[in-house]
């Protein structure tokens, strides 16, 4: 089990992985097992990334494509379904998407000031 730690992460800091989207990534937020993380781009798109035993590669879990009209600058995991994302965008949108059944951004909450 690769986990969670700070040598990890340096590790991982120092490589040459390949987390590619779209666009600007702006947010990346690690899953609370360490085992991966979900990165948030200009492209509106969530990735799902999990960690392998070879430092200098990440592997691509799931790509979702939200319905933001915008970018992307938070997003977080579902505390109770690691297959749930929340994000946040420019938008001014707070969108739910669901990997596995391609839920495309279930609109939570919308704020019209932002745009």
């Amino acid at each position: 089990i690769l986990g969670f730690s700070l040598e990890r992460i340096r590790d991982l800091d120092r490589t040459r992985a390949k987390i590619e989207h779209d666009g600007c990534i702006n947010i990346v937020k690690w899953h609370p097992s360490g085992q991966g993380f979900i990165s948030g781009s200009d492209d509106r798109e969530i990735k799902y990334w999990s960690l392998t035993n070879d430092v200098e590669r990440v592997q691509l879990k799931h790509a979702v494509r939200t319905r933001h009209r915008a970018n992307i600058f938070y997003a977080d995991f579902d505390p109770l379904d690691e297959n749930i994302y929340y994000s946040c965008a420019a938008d001014g949108s707070l969108r739910s998407t669901h990997a596995l059944q391609r839920n495309v951004g279930e609109l939570l909450r919308s704020s019209d000031d932002m745009m």
